[in-house]
């Protein structure tokens, strides 16, 4: 399983579909990115909070790391310059935290993710078991 498509597995199931049909082509991965800023699709059960004196790069890290990431991660975001490539998660995190810009970090496909979205109270660890 490629970590795009481990993603899916933290969205609501009526979602998972069309997920996986707008990152087939590029038009539609540039619509879906364009929403994430603002994303509805999460499944609460794999969404876990982080408390407001952990929403920090290293905060955050720390968290990741705790559940298993590795040091490298892969980005889908709707910052071009990131979006889609394989990167180290301590720059990624240091990068998107607190700027807005909606993404989703794969750490371990379909098993450990963080999304960054609008604000404070979009971001969460997103975690399940095999």
């Amino acid at each position: 399983m490629t970590h795009e498509e481990g993603l899916r597995r933290f969205l609501l199931l009526a979602r998972r579909a069309r997920f996986v049909e707008l990152l087939r082509s590029p038009k539609g991965r540039k619509k879906l990115c364009s929403a994430l800023q603002h994303f509805r699709w999460l499944d609460d059960r794999f969404v876990r909070c982080i408390p407001p004196r952990a929403q920090t790069p290293d905060g955050i890290l720390h968290l990741l790391c705790v559940s298993g990431a590795p040091d490298r991660c892969h980005v889908l975001s709707e910052d071009p310059a990131i979006d889609g490539r394989e990167l180290d998660l301590a720059e990624v995190l240091s990068r998107i935290v607190g700027m807005g810009a909606g993404t989703l970090v794969s750490c371990i496909p379909g098993m450990l993710a963080y999304y960054e979205g609008d604000g404070p109270e979009d971001r969460c660890i997103l975690e399940r078991e095999a």
